[in-house]
């Protein structure tokens, strides 16, 4: 009976199957595209407990004549990305190969422009996904690496 008791006890403790994965603070790769022609988006993930940013590489490859931009999305706990609640526009106007990095912090001081290096002074949402906006035809290759930051 106890057997039977605690085996039940865990199935409804137990984290749901559809769970949203957190990142963690190591960088993750959260996007590979290959001769990539469309817009692209990442899994959905929840920012963890403790943690109230990101870091971000984007890191084109191959392509030639891009014009790609790169957006944090978030919505709130009920909406579908249909009905996506914000569109964070991080990086646009990527016309080449090269990587364009991207922090996402509420407490980030912006300095000086440094090449391919962006600050966005915001609050990373807790539910959110990336999106790679193709604005041509035109193929690229690249990867998306982020992780938190506390």
């Amino acid at each position: 009976m106890k057997t039977i008791l605690a085996l039940i006890l865990a199935w409804l403790f137990a984290a749901p199957a559809f769970a949203i994965p957190n990142l963690t603070g190591e960088p993750e790769r959260l996007l590979t595209a290959t001769a990539a022609t469309a817009t692209q988006n990442t899994a959905e993930f929840v920012l963890p407990a403790g943690y109230s940013g990101l870091h971000c590489v984007l890191a084109v490859t191959a392509g030639t004549t891009l014009l790609i931009d790169f957006n944090l999305q978030a919505r709130d706990s009920v909406a579908t990305w249909t009905n996506m609640v914000a569109d964070i526009p991080t990086a646009s106007g990527i016309t080449g190969t090269g990587s364009t990095f991207r922090l996402f912090y509420p407490h980030a001081i912006s300095g000086a422009a440094i090449s391919n290096f962006g600050i966005s002074q915001v609050s990373v949402p807790h539910v959110f996904r990336f999106q790679v906006q193709h604005n041509n035809a035109n193929a690229a290759t690249y990867t998306l690496d982020c992780g938190a930051m506390q």
